[in-house]
């Protein structure tokens, strides 16, 4: 008996490649397919989604390179493994690449620490020492503000005077981990525990303790790692559901 195949409807034109590649996975969930089965080709998947296959090509490149799908010349794709059941493509790519994205970050911020405390801007120190006074200050009364969190790392990006490091943090912080944050289920006191350590952080730069100061920013990163080891991964919106 010849099995119904179950349509996926078009992606809407204005759509990233990365949501195409959403849209392949989601055709694979409807029609149950397993690791080793046989996607549709480019011009049929462009078709059913009504997109282009340039948009096609790159979502299989994306799924390509993240192992997630196989190409075989002369024969066709096919999925290396299943999709999960509330997992997306975009969180799937988060998860694998995260924790290198995390060294990287972790890196550039020991370069930014180091320049702040070697740069003569007293200045711009004693406004960090601010912003992290004004963090415990809330901390002490079991508060704790997310903007004001932000405002210390932008102000000790500024502190290190390298433009290229502080947009490659920040496009870090709000561009790739803040979504990621906001994909998961977690206890946002992971945050709050490190507040303190902000305050170590930049009495640090201000006294030139440079040891210190790395001990105080590792602790900090290690809140975000602890998420990401700790985390579940199911979608916050299916978990407000239940």
């Amino acid at each position: 008996m010849e099995k119904n195949t179950v349509q996926i409807g078009p992606v809407s034109k204005d759509l990233l490649y990365i949501k195409v590649a959403d849209a392949i996975f989601d055709y694979a969930k409807a029609n149950e397919l397993q690791a080793g089965d046989k996607l549709p080709s480019e011009r049929e998947l462009a078709k059913m989604f009504q997109t282009g296959r340039n948009s096609v090509r790159e979502a299989m490149r994306v799924l390509e390179n993240r192992g997630m799908i196989e190409v075989k010349t002369g024969l066709g794709t096919f999925l290396k493994e299943p999709p999960e059941e509330n997992s997306s493509v975009q969180l799937k790519l988060m998860k694998k690449n995260l924790f290198e994205l995390q060294e990287l970050k972790v890196t550039l911020e020991h370069m930014a620490v180091r320049k702040a405390i070697q740069l003569e801007n007293r200045k711009g120190k004693q406004e960090l020492l601010r912003l992290a006074q004004e963090m415990m200050a809330l901390y002490e009364q079991d508060r704790y503000d997310d903007d004001l969190d932000h405002e210390f790392h932008m102000k000790l990006m500024e502190l290190a005077e390298n433009q290229t490091v502080a947009q490659i943090v920040n496009s870090l912080r709000i561009g790739i981990f803040q979504d990621y944050w906001n994909e998961l289920e977690y206890d946002p006191y992971h945050w709050v525990r490190t507040v303190p350590d902000h305050l170590t952080l930049a009495n640090a730069i201000m006294d030139r303790d440079e040891e210190k100061a790395i001990t105080a920013i590792d602790a900090i990163d290690g809140a975000s790692t602890a998420v990401m080891k700790q985390a579940g991964m199911r979608r916050r919106s299916e978990f407000e559901k239940k």
